[in-house]
């Protein structure tokens, strides 16, 4: 098998990642907050910068996989403040069964987070952080659209022994005359799925990192205040 390099140099990699995304990177961050952290814990504010610098490069799906970790490892650190303890040491929780989850329902028994919390964490757990850890392509998908998706197709016949001058021809003349006339799935074509979520992460990258963002810096002044 024939090894194919990513990049030629180390400044080929910095040129063809970073300096081409110089633009992009300008204008998305300038919708970002500018404004440090209130107090937090250090595992916190290590998530969150890597989180901030990655939507600002537009890693799109490690985005929003890093908003949903974030949120998880702010609800176990209120715990922690609260009980002394990591939510795996608290036996109503269990160490087998210190879920997302079943982390919220604890901190909402105990009334450590209101019933606003409660539906925002439930929202991001469901939407976000069960969908995009457990790499589930399908359903994220079809949940933002409320059912599955289709798309408009051109069909091409292609002879059984065409050669690759002929093949050239018939896509030539595809493209020339393009004939978007049949409907399919990504249940029929898998990487339709794909494609499809990538669009919508690149949609929801940035909107999702500034709620979870404002909700983190609301939440932090509200239960770690450090006077």
């Amino acid at each position: 098998m024939v090894k194919i390099q990513i990049y030629k140099t180390p400044e080929d990699a910095f040129e063809k990642f970073i300096q081409n995304s110089k633009n992009e990177f300008i204008d998305r961050i300038k919708q970002f907050p500018n404004e440090e952290l209130p107090p937090v814990e250090a595992g916190i504010r290590k998530l969150y910068y890597e989180t901030y610098y990655l939507c600002a490069l537009s890693f799109h799906n490690a985005t929003i996989i890093l908003c949903g970790v974030l949120c998880e490892a702010l609800l176990k650190d209120l715990i922690y403040s609260k009980e002394k303890k990591e939510a795996h040491e608290i036996q109503e929780i269990g160490e087998t069964n210190a879920t997302f989850g079943n982390v919220i329902t604890f901190c909402s028994k105990k009334g450590y987070i209101d019933s606003e919390e409660t539906v925002w964490f439930r929202k991001i757990k469901n939407e976000i952080r069960n969908l995009y850890q457990h790499i589930n392509v399908k359903k994220v998908v079809t949940k933002t659209f409320g059912g599955q998706p289709f798309y408009m197709a051109q069909k091409i016949q292609i002879p059984k022994n065409a050669s690759g001058e002929e093949l050239l021809k018939i896509l030539k003349d595809a493209k020339d005359n393009p004939q978007f006339d049949t409907l399919i799935s990504g249940e029929e074509i898998r990487p339709l799925y794909d494609l499809e979520k990538g669009r919508i992460d690149e949609q929801r990258s940035l909107p999702l990192f500034l709620e979870v963002d404002k909700f983190l810096r609301d939440f932090t002044k509200k239960h770690f205040h450090r006077g």
